[in-house]
């Protein structure tokens, strides 16, 4: 049986790290700085990759894409992660 998901009415509002409103709002997220020395994690998700369109399906033709776009572009790939549904590629910009 499933355990019940604790809850927060213990704590002050403004204490509360993932109160509704603290990380889903957009202003959270809009001041995060870019820094394109340091490696990136990225994230491509897709809502129809489902049964017959799945990615696992796709998965030598979504490398070689990303291997071609990215030896365009001057970015090394450290590693992709293909989890059926989405995408998890670690990357980092080649100097010019």
């Amino acid at each position: 049986m499933a355990r019940k998901q604790t809850t927060f009415h213990g704590f002050p509002e403004k204490e509360r790290a993932f109160s509704p409103g603290r990380r889903t709002t957009r202003a959270s997220r809009q001041y995060r700085p870019v820094v394109t020395k340091e490696a990136m994690h990225l994230v491509l998700r897709s809502d129809r990759a489902k049964g017959p369109k799945s990615l696992l399906k796709y998965d030598t033709i979504i490398r070689a894409v990303i291997a071609k776009l990215a030896k365009r572009h001057g970015v090394r790939i450290y590693r992709i992660v293909n989890a059926g549904n989405h995408l998890h590629i670690n990357a980092v910009r080649l100097a010019a």
